[in-house]
């Protein structure tokens, strides 16, 4: 979905706080403009955390890299494009405490998102090579550097035995 102008006119200034996984709009903005933005930042798989420390729309996943990567295109993909919703924290936690992967492990994320997943398993030293359709979170995945290898394609399409 592009990005309405006035939603990248506040996503692009520079006094704007995209970090890590939250957004940041430490400055006034007409009812309207705040609505649109609040629209796409929730659209995109953010949720508004009103807490005094933290005022900032906050996502469930690295959203720094994927917000550049989407300014830079003018558009962004809506979380359920192509079946896409990122995985929360603390799952993501648990997924890979079930999955006991450790420091050496290979292991294939075949459908890889935004990286959840596979920032938790570098972060343990795991080897990962993801698999993702999406061309913009594929280029993500590749800038994140979490992943050993990215294939931009459809997992299913996938022959095992190559």
């Amino acid at each position: 979905m592009l990005f309405p102008t006035d939603v990248l006119t506040v996503l692009t200034d520079p006094r704007t706080e995209i970090r890590h996984d939250s957004v940041r709009v430490p400055f006034d903005l007409d009812r309207p403009v705040y609505e649109r933005l609040d629209t796409v930042l929730k659209d995109m798989g953010g949720r508004w955390d009103g807490r005094k420390k933290v005022r900032a729309h906050v996502f469930p996943y690295r959203i720094e890299e994927f917000m550049r990567q989407c300014l830079a295109a003018g558009e962004y993909p809506s979380r359920t494009d192509q079946g896409w919703y990122a995985t929360p924290p603390a799952l993501v936690t648990q997924i890979v405490d079930l999955a006991g992967i450790r420091a050496g492990d290979t292991v294939l994320e075949p459908s890889a998102g935004a990286g959840a997943l596979t920032a938790d398993i570098a972060s343990r030293g795991g080897v990962v090579d993801a698999v993702e359709f999406d061309r913009r979170r594929a280029q993500i995945l590749r800038a994140q550097g979490d992943c050993r290898k990215v294939m931009e394609t459809d997992f299913l399409g996938l022959d095992p035995l190559d």
